[in-house]
């Protein structure tokens, strides 16, 4: 199929794997959250689900593969850090498919090997 705009092939997705790539070796729950949204931003499913955790929820990678090879484009708001409960929360702003929303990501900072995402939500905070 080609592309109409510029009459030549489409460019390819940076991956449609639904495999994790290797861990990227992050140290806090807020490196996390900017890694995970530059990965979904940029379309790499496999970087965004290295940094899920390996107990999260089915629907925390199910949705972060959709989002992933949709049109992601989130920014983060800001961060919290909950010391008592050891968790990050990232606050979220952005388009996802061309509708303007919130979107949030819950990590676990005590996890092995490093900080995970625990949580993924596209379009509510």
């Amino acid at each position: 199929m080609r592309d109409i705009k510029s009459d030549a092939e489409p460019e390819p997705m940076p991956s449609q794997s639904e495999q994790p790539g290797p861990w990227p070796g992050v140290t806090s729950g807020t490196e996390v959250v900017a890694k995970f949204v530059a990965a979904v931003d940029a379309r790499d499913a496999p970087a965004a689900l290295a940094l899920v955790c390996p107990n999260a929820p089915a629907t925390t990678r199910d949705g972060t593969k959709q989002v992933a090879n949709g049109e992601p484009e989130f920014t983060v708001k800001s961060t919290d850090v909950l010391r008592t409960t050891k968790t990050t929360i990232g606050h979220l702003e952005g388009r996802l498919d061309g509708v303007a929303g919130p979107g949030r990501v819950d990590t676990d900072d005590t996890a092995a090997p490093g900080p995970c995402v625990a949580a993924f939500s596209p379009d509510s905070d």
